[in-house]
């Protein structure tokens, strides 16, 4: 399973599919991050949250779907298929790259709520638990 993890986080970086998905990802926490701050003056990260379920709901599927339609199109489905682990291994696998992809995704908000801690008195409990 370790493997395929590796090759999942691998081909999320390998190709530009990664890259986009971080880049969309980071574009609209920080225009709404910026938005919440300058325009509300909130001391709390819950709109931002809340602006980002809407991108988060249309980034997931780009991020699995990519993972077993690949393996069609490399024609490495049966390689992986006939391997020595078994099918809960290998979707395992492709579930923890994505999640990673995702957790990357989200050590943004980790910033934002540092640079919100030099500025106001951010209610932590509702950024863990939103982040969790």
């Amino acid at each position: 399973m370790s493997a395929i993890l590796k090759r999942e986080i691998f081909s999320y970086f390998h190709t530009p599919i990664g890259f986009v998905v971080l880049a969309i990802f980071y574009f609209f926490a920080g225009w709404f991050f910026a938005d919440t701050i300058q325009v509300y003056q909130a001391n709390s990260l819950v709109p931002v949250f809340s602006n980002m379920f809407i991108i988060i709901l249309l980034l997931i599927p780009i991020i699995t779907m990519k993972s077993f339609s690949e393996e069609r199109k490399a024609k490495t489905e049966q390689l992986l298929l006939t391997s020595p682990v078994n099918l809960f291994q290998v979707v395992a696998g492709k579930f923890l790259g994505a999640y990673v992809l995702y957790c990357i995704c989200m050590a943004c908000f980790a910033v934002y709520a540092l640079v919100l801690s030099f500025f106001a008195t951010p209610q932590w409990i509702q950024i863990f638990c939103t982040l969790l």
